[in-house]
């Protein structure tokens, strides 16, 4: 009992601070996102071939990108943080209106992708300067507890049913009557684009980082199904301990603002939202905005 006390006292302590309490300056978290991309050594931006092809201004339907977007080498899927996260594909629900099953298997890979993240210097990063800015406990554990709730805890986003997450929304897709939401990492785009699943239409913004070889921030239109996404946004070759490791510092020091922050000089800023169910403060929603 007292576990779970001292458990909910740190979780309710990181909300707390992070949403009231502490100021990060904007210098700190620019400091901070560069430290982070040094410190991003499972980056595979060098092992992808981006194909951006033609750019489309927002009233444009049309598809302008006969090619796929993404090509990538073999190398990149024995990364061991990257391997973990495909693990997960099959895992969901997509359908956001359909209550989720979690079975013990898929608890174990949740709980290994989430250990491999923490074995690297970019999610160590992370807990430092959490710490360090009293934006969570000093306690590991609650660091690592803070981690599952905040990316994997089910929620509802309606109907009274619990169908999402953090993770699934941000790191796959989600359907709201057949409208697709979220999917803003490269690597989940890139497997539905190569299973037939996804069409890419072209570009309309568009930032890389001239000395992280293939690595950037894509803002696309697409489309997944019968549904189309107008204007989303991934990071492209970062990490994925990287981009949840920028999501989490984002959404406890910036919660529904704009974070902003720098990469390889280049100025941007993440956008997070809060979601409140059962008096929890997860995340609806994370990604770059250029």
């Amino acid at each position: 009992m007292m576990d779970f006390i001292t458990t909910f006292s740190l979780l309710f302590m990181y909300l707390f601070t992070s949403t009231c309490c502490v100021h990060v300056p904007d210098s700190s978290l620019k400091s901070f996102s560069e430290k982070l991309l040094l410190s991003d050594t499972n980056n595979v931006g060098q092992l992808i071939n981006v194909d951006v092809q033609n750019r489309l201004s927002y009233g444009v339907t049309d598809d302008l990108a006969p090619k796929n977007l993404l090509s990538l080498q073999k190398e990149i899927f024995s990364v061991p943080t990257v391997s973990k996260l495909m693990k997960l594909y099959d895992n969901y629900d997509l359908n956001a209106f359909n209550n989720e099953i979690i079975t013990t298997e898929e608890k174990r890979e949740e709980e290994a992708l989430l250990e491999a993240f923490l074995n690297t210097t970019v999610m160590t990063e992370t807990k430092n300067f959490l710490q360090s800015n009293n934006l969570i406990s000093k306690n590991d554990n609650a660091f690592k507890k803070m981690l599952a709730d905040l990316w994997f805890t089910p929620y509802s986003r309606g109907k009274k049913k619990v169908g999402s997450s953090a993770f699934e929304h941000i790191f796959l897709a989600e359907l709201k009557n057949n409208d697709l939401v979220g999917l803003h990492n490269w690597l989940y785009f890139s497997h539905e684009e190569n299973r037939g699943n996804l069409n890419y239409l072209g570009w309309v913004k568009k930032l890389f980082f001239p000395n992280k070889r293939g690595t950037g921030v894509l803002k696309l239109k697409y489309s997944w199904g019968k549904s189309v996404k107008h204007a989303g946004t991934i990071f492209i070759g970062t990490s994925p301990e990287f981009e949840m490791s920028l999501y989490t510092v984002c959404f406890l020091a910036r919660p529904n603002d704009k974070c902003h922050i720098t990469l390889d000089g280049k100025q941007l800023h993440i956008q997070t939202y809060p979601f409140v169910y059962q008096g929890k403060t997860l995340i609806s929603s994370a990604y770059p905005v250029i």
